[in-house]
Order: structure tokens, then C-alpha cells, then sequence
């Protein structure tokens, strides 16, 4: 079934009252819920561990949509005490975690964005590479100068040289590179 508002809001007018239950509150399960909770229909999570567990009860190991579903329906069947209810969080709340979500996600692409980084300038100018703030605006714009990152190895030394002593005294040296 296509993971859209009409095919959902059908399903559930075929079975009003039914409970929904999901393994993912957010992300992928996030519509079904949220339907569900407009349709009045009792919603429930089955969280990972317990969904984890409950797929060895049964045969096959294949991790599919349709498999996954099974081991939902009949934990959620023969096994109601697995459940968490889902509780009606305020908006406030949600927007919260959406937004430090959003941070983490941030924070972590620009420390990755910085190690690959770093680990290219290791290679040509390891002494620039010791020296080199990346935070630093300046930084950025000398390495610009002699066209990036990768461009550095293929960099004159007298280049090399002033983007160092412009990263040691944090000038921004970028105009006198030849």
C-alpha cells in the first residue's frame, strides 16, 4: 500500500476502530499515525528491541517490508503488553526535537565535512594541515586562492609557504599568492 493520506484514510475506513500500530513513530510511520489519530483509532508502537525480538519467533530471516509487517501484526495480536502507546506530544515539543535533530545532523555533516578535509591536506602539506582553522574564514579563502584543497599539492612552494605563514599569523594573505 503507497505510503499516501487517500490509501491510508481508505484502509482505515475499511476497519474503523482498529488499532494502528507501528515499529517507527517517526519518519515512515509518522502519516499512518497521524491519520490514524484523525480517524479515532487507537495507535501503538512496537519499539525496535522488541520488534527485533519478536522476528526470531518467527520462520525465515529476510528482513522485507512485507515480513516486517507480519511480525508487527501478530506481536501486536499475541503480544499487546510489547506495545507503547503513542502519546500526543504538544507541537512545542515536536518542533524541539525537530530542530535538535536538525543540529545534530549539522553538527555531524561539518565534522565530517572537516576530517575529509583535513585528511586532504594531510597528504600534500602536512604542516599546513597541523596549522590550518578550519573555522577560520580566512583559512578557507587562502586555500581558495590556490584553488582548493586539492589544488595544494600542485601549489608552488612560495604559495605553500605564504598560505602557512598566513595560517600562523591568521592574515589573509590570499593576494599575494602568485
Amino acid at each position: 500500500m503507497p505510503n499516501r493520506e487517500n490509501a491510508i484514510d481508505g484502509l482505515y475506513a475499511q476497519y474503523p476502530g482498529t488499532p494502528v500500530v507501528v515499529d517507527r513513530v517517526r519518519n515512515i510511520g509518522s502519516l499512518a499515525l497521524s491519520r490514524a489519530k484523525l480517524a479515532g483509532m487507537p495507535r501503538a508502537h512496537l519499539p525496535g528491541l522488541a520488534a527485533h525480538g519478536a522476528s526470531k519467533l518467527f520462520a525465515g530471516d529476510a528482513k522485507t517490508d512485507e515480513r516486517g509487517a507480519m511480525v508487527i501484526a501478530k506481536t501486536a495480536l499475541g503480544i499487546p503488553d510489547a506495545l507503547l502507546a503513542v502519546a500526543d506530544r504538544p507541537p512545542e515539543i515536536e518542533a524541539a526535537r525537530s530542530l535538535a535533530a536538525q543540529r545534530d545532523f549539522l553538527t555531524r555533516e561539518n565534522a565530517r565535512s572537516k576530517n575529509r578535509l583535513r585528511s586532504i591536506l594531510l597528504e600534500p602539506c602536512p604542516e599546513f594541515e597541523a596549522q590550518a582553522d578550519l573555522s577560520d574564514p580566512a583559512t578557507l579563502e587562502l586555500m581558495a586562492a590556490v584553488g582548493g584543497p586539492w589544488s595544494i599539492s600542485e601549489a608552488s612552494s612560495q604559495a605553500v609557504g605564504t598560505l602557512t605563514r598566513g595560517c600562523r599569523r591568521g592574515e589573509r594573505l590570499a593576494r599575494e599568492l602568485p
